[in-house]
């Protein structure tokens, strides 16, 4: 079964339009209150093409957060407890950048009577990315041990020589099959306050 295939979910049938919901340029999801992923619109299915990823990029997962990078998965299963525990809506900017265009995007999660959480990701703000680097030395980005390491936040790659994070659109509009993804220091310290280990 693929993701287009998801029923949408009864305890949402009452309070949202569904052919409205799928209309929505904003990615939706809509997961259980154990993070199972239930439905998605045709926009999340959109922006995974668009942005070379997998269509079904959560079918072969049990938990919504088994996609999220390990250093901010303990802080959303934080977040999603705490909407559904008080029935508060959650909202946070974040980056997420094309090749071409540095975007903002906001995260609204609904808490649904307990049920589950409806996430919407829409964009708040694009432009041209300003002092993007040269991309045509893959020595700059290639560890010793053959990985390239790419923030999955603002989508920086680190330079394994001075492991300063820079932006290189070529990595960005053509990933690498021996990319890895972390999130960078200022991604962290910035949209979720956590702290990295000095390197020593």
């Amino acid at each position: 079964m693929t993701l287009l295939a998801l029923p949408f979910p009864e305890f949402l049938e009452a309070a949202f339009d569904l052919p409205a919901l799928e209309r929505v340029e904003s990615t939706i999801a809509v997961i259980d209150p154990a993070a199972r992923l239930l439905w998605v619109n045709p926009a999340w299915h959109r922006f995974a093409r668009e942005n070379g990823g997998e269509e079904s990029v959560f079918a072969g997962y049990e938990s919504y957060l088994d996609g999220i990078a390990p250093p901010l998965k303990d802080f959303y299963r934080s977040v999603f407890a705490n909407a559904l525990a008080t029935g508060e809506v959650f909202e946070q900017d974040y980056e997420c950048s094309s090749p071409e265009k540095r975007r903002l995007f906001r995260l609204r999660v609904l808490p649904i009577e307990g049920k589950g959480l409806l996430l919407e990701h829409a964009l708040n703000a694009e432009g041209a990315h300003e002092g993007a680097s040269e991309n045509d030395v893959e020595a700059r980005y290639v560890s010793a041990a053959g990985i390239i390491l790419q923030c999955s936040n603002c989508r920086r790659v680190r330079r394994h020589d001075s492991h300063a994070w820079e932006w290189a659109p070529g990595f960005v509009a053509r990933p690498r099959a021996n990319t890895s993804h972390g999130l960078c220091p200022s991604c962290v310290g910035f949209y979720w306050g956590l702290k990295l280990a000095k390197r020593s």
